[in-house]
């Protein structure tokens, strides 16, 4: 199974079965390559979004062996059930810290009501990630 692409730069994971959302993980380290190799010069990749895979799961062993090492950013819970519990860490941010030499932080949004957020909007809360730098590094 491969990721499907939407235009050149992004795709949506799938949700379907454990097996479906582990071999899409498994094949994330060619999504990371492909968009790598289309710069020679520039390499600092972040790959972000809901990825319906904890992290820490074996399943992403393949983008994290690739070199330089490629390292989750983001492991809490970002997505709500349906009594606006946080249940899940399937939200991340991966990059190669030798590359992304901006990283500072990453963190999920403070959401007020939780119930009402999960009923009315996503049931992912708002996560963000904060790059400093001082000079260009590209």
């Amino acid at each position: 199974m491969s990721p499907r692409f939407h235009g050149e730069d992004w795709w949506h994971a799938v949700w379907g079965t454990a097996t479906d959302r582990t071999l899409e993980a498994q094949a994330i380290d060619g999504v990371f390559a492909s968009v790598q190799a289309a710069s020679g010069a520039d390499q600092d990749v972040i790959l972000v979004g809901d990825h319906n895979m904890a992290c820490t799961h074996a399943s992403w062993s393949q983008l994290k062996a690739v070199s330089p090492a490629v390292a989750c950013k983001l492991d809490v819970a970002t997505t709500m059930n349906t009594s606006g519990g946080y249940a899940n860490a399937y939200d991340h941010f991966w990059m190669q810290d030798s590359y992304v030499t901006e990283f500072s932080s990453t963190g999920r949004d403070y959401i007020a009501n939780t119930v009402d957020y999960v009923t009315r909007l996503s049931d992912h809360a708002p996560v963000w990630l904060s790059l400093y730098s001082t000079s260009d590094t590209d």
